[in-house]
């Protein structure tokens, strides 16, 4: 059997909730990693916020890019850890990589998947499956990940999978896949206001409902 959508997702909840479930933890420079070992695939997982430093970097010179010497245009907050990280978790050369995350971790493991592929450490059945993911960089990191298998998805009117917004000829962020659409709502009374579409428990509720 492979491993699906359903098995993903349940593994970025994981790393929110209970990371007991998971094979290892890495957490370097506040780039929190978690991974899970599935007979047919490794899944690579990077978290969401949840920390103060997560916080100050989804905000970091929010519009402006830096230029990475591997990815091109890249979102600084995201890329702060990066580096550190394609040093630390390497890929099994014996089973496909599954790279995922939500949120800030959703960028980050787009940029992830685009260092490997930089490094021409890209291999048959390596897909990416994101949720709730904002635009992690410029037009290079679309290009190096064409060649994985991808799956993006969005819920509802998720705000977050529209930033950071592009001011043209000046920071042209671009989106590395189109978004799957999913459509669970949240309470009519949720404290999150505009951004109640982005809380992971919505995606995965969507995607078990998908799965039955």
């Amino acid at each position: 059997m492979s491993v699906t959508d359903l098995d993903i997702a349940q593994v970025v909840y994981n790393l929110y909730w209970d990371t007991s479930k998971l094979d290892q933890i890495i957490d370097p420079d506040g780039v929190c990693v978690g991974i899970k070992r599935f007979p047919e695939a490794a899944v690579v997982c990077f978290r969401g916020s949840t920390t103060f430093l997560d916080w100050v970097r989804d905000f970091e010179d929010f519009a402006q890019m830096v230029d990475d010497p591997d990815l091109g245009g890249v979102h600084p907050g995201f890329i702060e850890g990066m580096h550190d990280i394609l040093e630390q978790v390497r890929p099994d050369p014996e089973k496909p990589t599954i790279i995922t995350g939500h949120s800030l971790g959703a960028a980050r493991a787009w940029i992830y998947a685009a260092l490997l592929a930089e490094h021409d450490t890209v291999m048959a059945g390596d897909r990416i499956v994101v949720f709730g993911s904002p635009l992690p960089g410029a037009q290079k990191i679309k290009e190096l990940v064409t060649p994985y298998a991808k799956t993006a998805y969005k819920n509802r009117h998720d705000p977050v999978c529209d930033v950071p917004f592009t001011i043209p000829y000046l920071d042209p962020y671009v989106f590395p896949w189109t978004n799957t659409r999913l459509n669970i709502s949240p309470p009519s009374n949720d404290p999150w206001g505009v951004f109640a579409d982005h809380h992971f428990q919505l995606y995965l509720q969507a995607i078990t409902a998908q799965a039955q």
